[in-house]
Protein backbone atom coordinates (compact mmCIF):
# COMPACT_ATOMS: atom_id res chain seq x y z
CA UNK A 1 0.00 0.00 0.00
CA UNK A 2 1.15 3.33 -1.32
CA UNK A 3 2.00 5.93 1.50
CA UNK A 4 -0.02 8.94 1.58
CA UNK A 5 2.43 11.94 1.00
CA UNK A 6 2.12 14.60 3.49
CA UNK A 7 2.36 18.45 2.70
CA UNK A 8 5.11 20.15 4.30
CA UNK A 9 3.46 23.49 5.67
CA UNK A 10 6.03 25.35 7.26
CA UNK A 11 5.63 28.43 5.08
CA UNK A 12 2.13 28.98 6.48
CA UNK A 13 3.77 28.34 10.19
CA UNK A 14 6.12 30.70 9.47
CA UNK A 15 3.45 33.35 7.80
CA UNK A 16 1.08 32.95 10.81
CA UNK A 17 4.44 33.41 13.16
CA UNK A 18 5.05 36.82 11.69
CA UNK A 19 1.13 37.74 11.56
CA UNK A 20 1.02 37.62 15.39
CA UNK A 21 4.46 39.59 15.72
CA UNK A 22 2.62 42.19 13.34
CA UNK A 23 -0.19 42.03 15.69
CA UNK A 24 2.22 42.96 18.71
CA UNK A 25 4.00 45.21 16.91
CA UNK A 26 0.54 47.42 16.39
CA UNK A 27 -0.52 46.46 19.61
CA UNK A 28 2.80 48.22 21.28
CA UNK A 29 2.42 51.35 19.02
CA UNK A 30 -1.44 51.53 20.27
CA UNK A 31 -0.48 51.09 24.26
CA UNK A 32 3.10 53.50 23.44
CA UNK A 33 0.66 56.20 22.22
CA UNK A 34 -1.82 55.86 24.75
CA UNK A 35 0.62 55.88 27.44
CA UNK A 36 2.00 58.99 26.09
CA UNK A 37 -1.22 60.86 26.38
CA UNK A 38 -1.29 59.73 29.87
CA UNK A 39 1.73 60.93 31.22
CA UNK A 40 0.82 64.12 29.00
CA UNK A 41 -2.41 64.80 30.49
CA UNK A 42 -0.85 64.58 33.87
CA UNK A 43 0.98 67.71 33.57
CA UNK A 44 -2.75 69.44 34.13
CA UNK A 45 -2.98 68.28 37.51
CA UNK A 46 -3.44 70.55 39.74
CA UNK A 47 -2.94 71.09 43.69
CA UNK A 48 -6.00 68.98 44.30
CA UNK A 49 -3.66 65.90 42.19
CA UNK A 50 -7.00 66.01 39.71
CA UNK A 51 -6.41 66.46 35.88
CA UNK A 52 -7.83 69.60 34.78
CA UNK A 53 -7.89 69.48 30.60
CA UNK A 54 -9.16 73.40 31.36
CA UNK A 55 -5.81 74.04 32.15
CA UNK A 56 -5.04 73.70 27.95
CA UNK A 57 -6.67 77.12 27.43
CA UNK A 58 -3.81 78.29 28.70
CA UNK A 59 -0.45 78.27 26.61
CA UNK A 60 2.28 76.75 29.49
CA UNK A 61 -0.05 74.12 30.01
CA UNK A 62 0.07 73.36 25.99
CA UNK A 63 3.38 73.43 26.20
CA UNK A 64 3.88 71.27 28.95
CA UNK A 65 1.23 68.63 27.87
CA UNK A 66 2.87 68.47 24.51
CA UNK A 67 6.51 68.31 25.50
CA UNK A 68 5.64 65.85 27.88
CA UNK A 69 3.57 63.78 25.34
CA UNK A 70 6.85 64.05 23.19
CA UNK A 71 9.42 63.10 25.55
CA UNK A 72 7.44 59.50 26.07
CA UNK A 73 6.89 59.71 22.37
CA UNK A 74 10.71 60.08 21.00
CA UNK A 75 11.42 57.00 24.19
CA UNK A 76 9.29 54.96 22.87
CA UNK A 77 10.13 55.50 18.78
CA UNK A 78 13.90 55.54 19.52
CA UNK A 79 13.31 52.55 21.59
CA UNK A 80 11.83 50.96 17.80
CA UNK A 81 14.25 52.61 15.34
CA UNK A 82 17.59 53.72 16.86
CA UNK A 83 17.84 57.54 17.76
CA UNK A 84 16.85 59.72 15.22
CA UNK A 85 19.86 61.80 13.10
CA UNK A 86 17.71 65.17 12.81
CA UNK A 87 14.73 67.00 13.21
CA UNK A 88 13.51 65.89 9.80
CA UNK A 89 14.78 61.70 10.98
CA UNK A 90 12.39 62.62 14.01
CA UNK A 91 9.45 63.64 12.06
CA UNK A 92 9.70 60.55 9.40
CA UNK A 93 10.22 58.44 12.59
CA UNK A 94 7.34 59.28 14.30
CA UNK A 95 4.81 59.11 11.17
CA UNK A 96 6.47 55.84 10.67
CA UNK A 97 5.94 55.12 13.71
CA UNK A 98 2.34 56.52 14.89
CA UNK A 99 0.59 58.53 11.82
CA UNK A 100 1.79 61.95 12.51
CA UNK A 101 4.62 64.29 14.01
CA UNK A 102 5.19 66.26 17.11
CA UNK A 103 4.02 69.26 15.09
CA UNK A 104 0.47 67.86 13.90
CA UNK A 105 0.19 66.75 17.52
CA UNK A 106 1.52 70.49 18.80
CA UNK A 107 -1.37 72.04 16.26
CA UNK A 108 -3.95 69.75 17.31
CA UNK A 109 -3.80 70.40 21.10
CA UNK A 110 -3.48 74.17 20.50
CA UNK A 111 -7.22 73.51 18.26
CA UNK A 112 -8.55 71.73 20.88
CA UNK A 113 -7.27 73.22 24.22
CA UNK A 114 -9.83 72.21 26.62
CA UNK A 115 -12.08 70.26 24.31
CA UNK A 116 -9.02 67.94 24.17
CA UNK A 117 -9.32 64.20 24.57
CA UNK A 118 -7.87 60.92 23.90
CA UNK A 119 -10.88 60.30 22.19
CA UNK A 120 -10.88 64.04 20.17
CA UNK A 121 -7.12 63.18 19.65
CA UNK A 122 -7.11 59.68 18.30
CA UNK A 123 -10.01 60.65 15.81
CA UNK A 124 -8.37 62.92 14.13
CA UNK A 125 -5.01 60.62 13.60
CA UNK A 126 -7.11 57.04 13.08
CA UNK A 127 -7.48 57.21 9.35
CA UNK A 128 -3.58 57.46 9.63
CA UNK A 129 -3.09 54.70 12.32
CA UNK A 130 -5.26 52.69 10.09
CA UNK A 131 -2.98 52.58 7.16
CA UNK A 132 -0.31 51.74 9.47
CA UNK A 133 -2.18 48.83 10.59
CA UNK A 134 -2.65 47.45 7.62
CA UNK A 135 0.62 47.63 5.80
CA UNK A 136 2.02 45.58 9.14
CA UNK A 137 -0.59 43.02 8.16
CA UNK A 138 0.34 42.98 4.52
CA UNK A 139 3.72 42.48 5.06
CA UNK A 140 3.77 38.97 6.41
CA UNK A 141 2.19 38.06 2.62
CA UNK A 142 5.83 37.90 1.54
CA UNK A 143 6.49 35.25 3.11
CA UNK A 144 4.39 33.22 0.91
CA UNK A 145 4.66 32.18 -2.65
CA UNK A 146 2.25 31.50 -5.70
CA UNK A 147 3.57 27.85 -5.43
CA UNK A 148 2.19 27.40 -1.78
CA UNK A 149 -1.74 26.95 -1.94
CA UNK A 150 -1.31 23.34 -1.55
CA UNK A 151 0.65 24.15 1.95
CA UNK A 152 -1.93 26.72 2.49
CA UNK A 153 -4.81 23.82 2.34
CA UNK A 154 -2.73 21.55 4.25
CA UNK A 155 -2.36 23.59 7.26
CA UNK A 156 -6.26 24.58 7.47
CA UNK A 157 -7.21 21.17 7.12
CA UNK A 158 -4.69 20.11 9.65
CA UNK A 159 -5.69 23.07 12.06
CA UNK A 160 -9.45 22.28 12.10
CA UNK A 161 -11.28 19.30 11.63
CA UNK A 162 -14.57 21.58 10.76
CA UNK A 163 -12.71 23.14 7.77
CA UNK A 164 -12.21 19.70 5.72
CA UNK A 165 -15.48 19.78 4.01
CA UNK A 166 -14.79 23.17 2.69
CA UNK A 167 -10.79 22.72 1.31
CA UNK A 168 -12.79 20.62 -0.85
CA UNK A 169 -14.75 23.55 -2.53
CA UNK A 170 -11.13 24.87 -3.39
CA UNK A 171 -9.08 24.23 -6.96
CA UNK A 172 -5.81 24.44 -5.73
CA UNK A 173 -4.73 25.35 -9.07
CA UNK A 174 -6.59 27.83 -9.00
CA UNK A 175 -5.00 29.64 -5.47
CA UNK A 176 -2.18 31.09 -6.97
CA UNK A 177 -2.30 34.72 -5.83
CA UNK A 178 -0.84 34.95 -2.15
CA UNK A 179 -2.67 37.66 -1.49
CA UNK A 180 -5.76 35.23 -1.44
CA UNK A 181 -3.98 32.59 0.35
CA UNK A 182 -3.34 35.14 3.31
CA UNK A 183 -6.99 36.35 3.53
CA UNK A 184 -8.21 32.35 3.27
CA UNK A 185 -5.66 32.00 6.58
CA UNK A 186 -6.66 35.10 8.23
CA UNK A 187 -10.04 33.77 8.33
CA UNK A 188 -9.48 31.01 10.04
CA UNK A 189 -7.51 32.84 12.30
CA UNK A 190 -10.44 34.85 13.22
CA UNK A 191 -12.82 32.64 13.32
CA UNK A 192 -11.25 28.86 14.09
CA UNK A 193 -13.20 28.17 10.71
CA UNK A 194 -13.17 28.81 7.07
CA UNK A 195 -17.35 28.75 6.17
CA UNK A 196 -18.62 27.70 2.97
CA UNK A 197 -20.03 31.22 2.64
CA UNK A 198 -16.96 32.29 2.49
CA UNK A 199 -15.36 30.34 -0.51
CA UNK A 200 -18.59 31.86 -2.36
CA UNK A 201 -17.30 33.33 -5.42
CA UNK A 202 -13.53 33.52 -4.65
CA UNK A 203 -11.67 33.44 -7.76
CA UNK A 204 -9.79 29.95 -6.39
CA UNK A 205 -13.80 28.35 -5.83
CA UNK A 206 -14.46 25.14 -7.42
CA UNK A 207 -16.74 25.66 -10.56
Amino acid sequence: MQKKETIDYKVVNKYVAEVEKARRVIDTKKFSIREAYNRAENTTRGDDHLINLESLSEQDSIDSFVKEFSKSMDSHVNGYYGKAEDIFKRDDLWREYAGFTEGTFYNLIDQLREKTSFENFMANFEDKFKVIEQNALQTPVSVLGKDDGEAVIAYLNNASISNAEVMKLIDVKQLVNPFDMAELINEYLAKDVVSVKFIKDKPYEKK
